[in-house]
Protein backbone atom coordinates (compact mmCIF):
# COMPACT_ATOMS: atom_id res chain seq x y z
CA UNK A 1 0.00 0.00 0.00
CA UNK A 2 1.17 3.55 -0.46
CA UNK A 3 0.03 6.50 1.17
CA UNK A 4 0.63 9.48 -1.30
CA UNK A 5 0.86 12.08 1.00
CA UNK A 6 3.70 10.99 3.13
CA UNK A 7 5.29 8.47 0.92
CA UNK A 8 5.21 5.70 3.26
CA UNK A 9 4.72 2.31 1.69
CA UNK A 10 3.35 -0.55 3.89
CA UNK A 11 3.85 -4.10 3.45
CA UNK A 12 1.26 -6.17 4.68
CA UNK A 13 1.45 -9.74 5.54
CA UNK A 14 -1.97 -11.44 6.87
CA UNK A 15 -2.25 -15.01 8.49
CA UNK A 16 -5.06 -16.73 9.61
CA UNK A 17 -2.54 -18.16 11.98
CA UNK A 18 1.06 -18.31 13.60
CA UNK A 19 2.48 -21.83 12.54
CA UNK A 20 6.20 -20.84 11.86
CA UNK A 21 7.51 -17.48 13.33
CA UNK A 22 10.92 -17.62 12.10
CA UNK A 23 9.05 -18.19 8.58
CA UNK A 24 7.07 -15.08 9.02
CA UNK A 25 9.06 -13.08 10.37
CA UNK A 26 11.61 -13.37 7.67
CA UNK A 27 9.60 -13.16 5.09
CA UNK A 28 8.06 -9.93 6.18
CA UNK A 29 11.85 -8.94 6.58
CA UNK A 30 12.64 -9.51 2.94
CA UNK A 31 9.67 -7.55 1.72
CA UNK A 32 10.26 -4.92 3.48
CA UNK A 33 13.39 -4.38 2.18
CA UNK A 34 12.70 -4.83 -1.13
CA UNK A 35 9.21 -2.61 -0.86
CA UNK A 36 10.99 0.66 -1.95
CA UNK A 37 12.28 -0.87 -5.05
CA UNK A 38 9.13 -1.99 -6.33
CA UNK A 39 7.45 1.54 -5.13
CA UNK A 40 10.32 3.05 -6.98
CA UNK A 41 9.28 1.26 -10.35
CA UNK A 42 5.78 1.92 -9.87
CA UNK A 43 6.65 5.57 -9.78
CA UNK A 44 6.23 6.31 -5.78
CA UNK A 45 7.82 8.67 -3.98
CA UNK A 46 9.48 6.35 -0.93
CA UNK A 47 10.38 8.02 1.81
CA UNK A 48 9.71 5.09 4.00
CA UNK A 49 8.45 1.81 4.66
CA UNK A 50 6.29 0.34 6.88
CA UNK A 51 5.41 -2.77 7.78
CA UNK A 52 1.83 -4.71 9.77
CA UNK A 53 2.07 -7.87 10.50
CA UNK A 54 -1.67 -8.79 10.79
CA UNK A 55 -3.03 -12.07 12.98
CA UNK A 56 -6.14 -13.88 13.42
CA UNK A 57 -7.27 -13.29 17.00
CA UNK A 58 -7.55 -16.54 18.76
CA UNK A 59 -5.98 -18.10 21.57
CA UNK A 60 -3.80 -20.20 19.73
CA UNK A 61 -2.10 -17.22 17.70
CA UNK A 62 -1.68 -15.13 20.79
CA UNK A 63 -0.18 -17.97 23.04
CA UNK A 64 2.10 -18.35 20.32
CA UNK A 65 3.03 -14.78 20.04
CA UNK A 66 3.34 -14.49 23.83
CA UNK A 67 5.78 -17.60 23.92
CA UNK A 68 8.17 -15.80 22.09
CA UNK A 69 7.28 -12.45 22.84
CA UNK A 70 10.67 -10.75 23.20
CA UNK A 71 11.20 -11.96 19.67
CA UNK A 72 7.85 -10.52 18.68
CA UNK A 73 8.32 -7.45 20.84
CA UNK A 74 11.38 -6.57 19.24
CA UNK A 75 10.18 -7.17 15.56
CA UNK A 76 6.94 -5.78 15.75
CA UNK A 77 7.06 -2.97 18.84
CA UNK A 78 3.84 -1.38 17.97
CA UNK A 79 0.92 -3.12 18.94
CA UNK A 80 -3.32 -2.67 19.02
CA UNK A 81 -4.57 0.67 19.15
CA UNK A 82 -1.72 2.11 18.28
CA UNK A 83 -1.51 0.48 14.98
CA UNK A 84 -4.69 1.60 14.54
CA UNK A 85 -4.47 5.09 15.07
CA UNK A 86 -1.20 4.83 12.63
CA UNK A 87 -3.07 3.33 9.78
CA UNK A 88 -5.81 6.58 10.26
CA UNK A 89 -2.10 8.74 10.14
CA UNK A 90 0.30 7.55 8.53
CA UNK A 91 3.38 9.91 9.30
CA UNK A 92 6.34 7.50 9.81
CA UNK A 93 6.99 4.12 9.17
CA UNK A 94 6.20 1.47 11.96
CA UNK A 95 6.32 -2.27 12.71
CA UNK A 96 3.64 -2.80 13.83
CA UNK A 97 1.49 -5.81 14.99
CA UNK A 98 -2.35 -6.17 14.85
CA UNK A 99 -4.70 -9.13 16.30
CA UNK A 100 -8.01 -8.99 14.33
CA UNK A 101 -11.12 -10.74 15.21
CA UNK A 102 -13.46 -13.23 13.46
CA UNK A 103 -17.10 -12.67 12.45
CA UNK A 104 -19.16 -13.58 15.21
CA UNK A 105 -20.14 -16.96 15.61
CA UNK A 106 -23.14 -17.83 13.57
CA UNK A 107 -23.15 -14.95 11.01
CA UNK A 108 -22.61 -15.68 7.28
CA UNK A 109 -19.12 -15.14 7.09
CA UNK A 110 -17.84 -16.96 10.00
CA UNK A 111 -20.17 -19.85 9.15
CA UNK A 112 -18.64 -19.96 5.45
CA UNK A 113 -15.37 -20.08 6.71
CA UNK A 114 -15.86 -22.91 8.78
CA UNK A 115 -17.23 -24.77 5.98
CA UNK A 116 -13.65 -23.93 4.27
CA UNK A 117 -11.47 -25.49 7.28
CA UNK A 118 -13.04 -29.20 7.27
CA UNK A 119 -10.50 -31.42 6.34
CA UNK A 120 -11.02 -34.43 4.08
CA UNK A 121 -11.62 -37.53 5.89
CA UNK A 122 -7.88 -39.48 5.65
CA UNK A 123 -8.19 -43.06 4.04
CA UNK A 124 -8.59 -46.28 6.06
CA UNK A 125 -5.31 -48.34 5.94
CA UNK A 126 -7.79 -50.97 4.34
CA UNK A 127 -8.65 -48.99 0.94
CA UNK A 128 -6.77 -49.74 -2.27
CA UNK A 129 -4.43 -47.26 -3.35
CA UNK A 130 -4.05 -46.46 -6.94
CA UNK A 131 -1.27 -47.90 -9.32
CA UNK A 132 0.74 -45.93 -10.69
CA UNK A 133 -0.23 -45.23 -14.66
CA UNK A 134 2.18 -45.87 -17.30
CA UNK A 135 1.93 -42.55 -18.65
CA UNK A 136 2.90 -41.75 -15.16
CA UNK A 137 5.82 -44.80 -14.88
CA UNK A 138 7.47 -43.46 -18.11
CA UNK A 139 7.66 -40.08 -17.22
Amino acid sequence: AYHRLTGIVLVVEVKSMLPDSQATIHGLDRKTRLAAKLAEDRGWKCRGVARLLVVGATDTSRRRVMRLAGTYAAAFPMRGPEVRHWLRDPRRPISGLLFLSYDRPGSANATAAARLLVRRRRRSAQSPRRAPSAHRASV
